[in-house]
């Protein structure tokens, strides 16, 4: 298989230095020590006072080579930003320079949410809400499949329901569009005036507890700037009350953060979470990301053009398509089943066993083979003490059937500073594909529109479509660190929210979106979706790509079919990649002056 190298990519850079051997626990490092606040408060205090536990040392020890070695992007240890190859991108000392580091604070969800709860029970009579319509009318019950229940945060349901009587449908019916809680009061009391108002209070409480309705406090969970636009939104309501005045001092002292140095905002970080706890006491209440000015970040193209062409040549020898053999089993059940019909998601889901569709097929026995070879050369490689595994020559021993046919790429480089000067290292990240954008950048809000931008671009390059809706499924979090960190709870089994939407100047605006309109079919042996009310073909996104096999079955079919579109191959270094995941005293990992994985 043939690779066509694009001209944009990712560069993710380390904290610190790569040879960095100093020991910190004795050192008094701003950018680190600001760096190891955002990340773990409480072992930061200890730091601070020279007060150690040999456990905690050994904890220091591994965020300092986090911040030293590995380029994944979390909190202030790496950044990551995008830009293009220039014709004339060349660094005479053949070297990288950093620009000045961009620092983004935000909440976490799991705090917003909360608070969120709260400003919707302050502002309840005039709180402007939707009728969520991805439900199901099963007999005298209406059951909200995809959302889940907003008032029990502590566990996650597989359905909330409620009784569907006459007074659920007058809501539905009021509330198609975004409609003020107050008329709805107004609206039913005219239509039972012998209850209380009380009650009825109480039911559209209940109905907005559950997620049946929706409100427009709500639709600010996409973009860089959610705590921004939910402020915004908060404000046009004129709330006045104590809560209110600590949101908008807490928002001047994050915009206040941002504007410091790396190693600068330690004590800002602090006096932050102090006040958002006071609101809502949270293990973590915030996030913060760091990307570099790209804009004065040079890097020696032609070394770098000649390395990843080199790798890609090899890696197009070990490398052979998936797609075909993943999916013509479910290609086939679908053509005997419902020939060239476009028919509803809701009854497609109801008639086929979704766990089926992509667990049967997920990994080919070729894979698995190939993995136990891997394996077993890898072990030998240990036993016979070597820290170093060369891919080259690793790969002799291997027996890959190549592909024929060209895939874009869309490259990312890790690069690993040093402090000597004009020498830099890089890594490549196993996703190597345009397809794999979200696997990027997933949780990086700041980069959103560059996302959405891409997407687009990635479709439009195999579909020939101009225009494709995208639709994200959006979670809110729950007691769960991994979850909040990639913006959505692994293990959560409702979807809150189908949104589709456009990034403008102010934001990405979004509307709810009724997955009742999906239709599924059959074009060139693959599936896609297709809204019916715009006519037009869907591609359901997702920027959280990290532990998708945690997410719900419903999700992972349309995060999976719809990347069918393209041609996913297998490759070598994925698998390198899942072995190390199991397996964290494995070597390093190199091809060539290319570290694939680093220790």
């Amino acid at each position: 298989m043939k690779y066509s190298m694009q001209n944009e990519f990712a560069i993710r850079t380390p904290l610190l230095p790569l040879e960095n051997n100093e020991v910190l626990t004795k050192s008094k490092e701003p950018s680190f020590k600001e760096a190891l606040c955002v990340s773990s408060i409480s072992l930061f205090d200890s730091y601070n006072k020279g007060d150690l536990s040999e456990e905690q040392k050994i904890k220091i020890e591994k965020y300092r080579k986090r911040m030293s070695n590995r380029a994944t992007p979390f909190g202030l240890a790496a950044t990551q930003s995008f830009t293009r190859f220039q014709n004339n991108t060349m660094d005479v000392e053949r070297g990288i320079r950093l620009g000045k580091l961009k620092k983004f604070i935000r909440p976490d969800m799991e705090w917003l949410n909360d608070v969120i709860n709260m400003c919707e029970k302050q502002v309840f009579r005039n709180l402007k809400v939707i009728f969520v319509n991805d439900c199901e009318i099963v007999r005298d019950k209406l059951i909200n499949i995809w959302h889940r229940n907003n008032q029990d945060t502590e566990r996650s349901r597989d359905k909330v329901q409620i009784n569907h009587t006459f007074a659920v449908k007058k809501v539905i019916e009021l509330a198609r569009n975004y409609t003020q809680i107050e008329v709805i009061i107004k609206e039913l009391m005219s239509t039972y005036p012998e209850v209380e108002e009380v009650k009825i209070i109480n039911f559209l409480q209940e109905l907005l507890d559950k997620g049946y309705l929706w409100s427009d406090l709500r639709c600010y969970f996409f973009g860089n700037k959610q705590f921004e636009l939910f402020l915004e939104k908060l404000n046009s309501y004129k709330m006045k009350s104590e809560l209110n005045g600590k949101l908008k001092e807490i928002q001047l002292l994050m915009e206040e953060y941002n504007r410091t140095e790396i190693g600068e905002g330690t004590g800002l970080i602090k006096i932050i979470q102090g006040k958002m706890k006071s609101i809502v006491s949270k293990k973590r209440c915030i996030h913060i990301d760091s990307t570099r000015d790209i804009d004065s970040c040079k890097l020696d193209q032609t070394r770098i053009n000649e390395d990843l062409t080199g790798f890609l040549e090899f890696l197009s020898q070990h490398t052979f398509k998936l797609s075909a053999f993943r999916t013509s089993n479910v290609v086939n059940s679908f053509i005997e089943k419902y020939g060239d019909t476009e028919v509803p998601l809701k009854i497609f889901t109801d008639e086929n066993n979704l766990e089926q569709l992509f667990e049967d097929n997920y990994m080919l026995q070729e894979e698995i083979n190939i993995r136990k070879e891997i394996e077993n050369l890898i072990e030998m490689e240990k036993m016979k003490g070597e820290k170093i595994v060369d891919l080259e020559k690793l790969s002799q021993r291997l027996e890959i059937q190549s592909t024929e046919g060209e895939l874009p790429i869309f490259s990312e480089l890790p690069v690993s500073i040093t402090s000597r000067k004009g020498t830099y290292t890089y890594h490549l990240n196993p996703y190597l594909r345009s397809i794999e954008h979200g696997k990027i950048a997933g949780r990086f809000l700041y980069m959103d529109k560059i996302m959405q931008e891409k997407y687009r671009e990635s479709f439009n390059k195999v579909e020939k479509v101009k225009d494709v809706m995208m639709i994200e499924p959006v979670f809110f979090p729950k007691l769960d660190l991994i979850g909040n960190v990639f913006h959505s709870p692994i293990y959560s089994q409702q979807i809150n929210y189908f949104a589709c939407g456009e990034s403008g100047e102010n934001g990405e605006t979004s509307e709810p979106y009724d997955l009742n309109d999906i239709l599924i079919g059959v074009h060139a042996d693959k599936l896609y979706f297709k809204s019916r009310k715009y006519n037009k073909r869907v591609h359901f996104i997702n920027r959280n790509s990290a532990n998708t096999k945690f997410f719900p079955k419903l999700i992972r079919f349309l995060f999976l079919y719809s990347e069918n579109f393209y041609e996913s191959p297998f490759e070598l270094i994925e698998l390198l990649d899942s072995i190390s995941e199991t397996n964290i005293y494995m070597p390093r990992v190199i091809y060539k002056n290319i570290i694939i994985r680093p220790e």
